[in-house]
């Protein structure tokens, strides 16, 4: 049975290759580390590789740098696919940002000359700064919907649940479990990676206290009246929701008739009905699993025959 740290022993072997023999082709090596997690190669190639070369180089300058600091070269390699997301707003030296109704998921602009807000200066540094928040919103709706779902239902209400096949590639691979350490730790790396790419006389070069308060001081900022274009927060105590005050009326009708003991149990018995789809097709996973590791044996044996 494969564990985590059976993975991991994975991993380090592959990596010890390239201290072993620095000629080992790198590509070989991305092959073997997808294949450790599990991942499409078609979709996870170019990354893997990337990385391996990276470590390649760092072991080349100096070998004691990767044991030192394991983690460089995936700063590294996260900081090039920043860098990426950062030059798509230099194409127009611009950048708006929208408040959205979150229940209609349409455009929250009431007339007001506020929004979209638009950005001129220092793009990358606020792309850079927005960044952690807005992969900790992706991986929240991906756990919550298993899957790009969730974050299509989030931008475009009217094609959910009709996702793309193109996305559908893009999550091939991400984790849809809501496992709190994990996330907690992507948002950390993520947010030193992005922290350490922003320039020292940037005006959102923050630390401390101004740093956790970026997001309400901007807000503040570009909109002192605090309008927010007509969105006011509406909650049932275990969630909030930005919404106009039509999409609010409809939430109050919708609880109210949810509230209902026949809606109530037809939204039961839906629910359960999803968990038992979910469980037969864990257990059909864990059956293809245990027949693919079954071949494995038995091509061991017979290559050794």
């Amino acid at each position: 049975r494969e564990t985590l740290i059976t993975r991991s022993k994975k991993f380090q072997t592959s990596i010890e290759s390239l201290f072993m023999t620095p000629n080992t082709d790198p590509l070989k090596i991305g092959k073997a580390i997808l294949g450790t997690f599990h991942l499409d190669v078609n979709d996870y190639f170019d990354m893997a590789t990337k990385f391996v070369l990276i470590v390649k180089d760092e072991i080349k300058n100096d070998p004691n740098s990767f044991i030192v600091d394991p983690m460089a070269p995936v700063h590294k390699l996260l900081s090039q696919y920043a860098s990426s997301i950062a030059e798509t707003f230099t194409v127009t030296n611009r950048g708006y940002l929208y408040l959205v109704d979150e229940y209609s998921c349409t455009l929250a602009l009431n007339g007001n000359a506020t929004y979209p807000h638009v950005f001129r200066d220092h793009l990358s540094d606020i792309v850079y700064k927005s960044l952690p928040y807005m992969h900790t919103c992706v991986s929240s709706v991906s756990c919550a919907e298993e899957g790009p779902r969730g974050l299509l239902k989030i931008l475009s209400e009217g094609s959910y649940p009709n996702v793309p096949e193109s996305w559908e590639s893009a999550f091939s691979g991400i984790p849809t479990v809501p496992i709190r350490r994990r996330m907690v730790a992507e948002l950390k790396i993520l947010h030193e990676v992005a922290h350490s790419m922003i320039t020292s006389q940037s005006p959102v070069a923050l630390n401390g206290e101004a740093e956790m308060q970026f997001l309400g001081s901007l807000y503040l900022h570009i909109d002192s009246a605090r309008a927010y274009g007509g969105l006011r927060p509406i909650t049932d105590d275990s969630g909030t929701m930005w919404v106009t005050e039509e999409s609010k009326e409809q939430l109050i009708k919708e609880s109210a008739q949810e509230s209902k003991p026949e809606r109530v149990y037809e939204i039961y018995a839906r629910e359960e009905a999803e968990f038992d789809k979910m469980e037969g097709k864990q257990r059909k996973i864990a059956q293809l699993e245990k027949a693919l590791r079954k071949s494995q044996r038995e091509l061991e044996r017979m290559r050794e025959i």
